[in-house]
């Protein structure tokens, strides 16, 4: 019924939700260290990254309460959320690409 599915994707999305809460927190902490991270990786990509995610589903409010207006809002993040280590791999190969042309020119 379309109240089951509204209540399965409300499911996966705060799935995904509390499954980035808890990789930004992991993976912020490891690319931010000096001694085996990357600060400037981690200030100049990854930091506005996790700001960015953070403040879209804080705006969502209390997960226990998302909706189908909160869905619609998110949808696009939730990939992101759920998968947050592939995506920071994407941010990272990047970042590393960028930086290596721009000291070859």
């Amino acid at each position: 019924t379309p109240e089951q599915k509204l209540a399965i994707e409300t499911r996966l999305l705060r799935t995904a939700w509390f499954t980035y809460l808890a990789k930004s927190k992991a993976l912020a902490a490891f690319w931010s260290d000096p001694k085996i991270g990357d600060p400037a990786f981690y200030e100049e990509v990854l930091k506005p990254e996790i700001e960015r995610n953070t403040t879209a589903g804080e705006a969502l409010g209390d997960p226990y309460t998302w909706n189908e207006e909160s869905l619609k809002k998110s949808r696009k993040l939730m990939n992101d959320w759920m998968e947050f280590n592939y995506k920071v791999s994407e941010l990272r190969t990047a970042y590393l690409v960028d930086k290596r042309f721009a000291e070859a020119e």
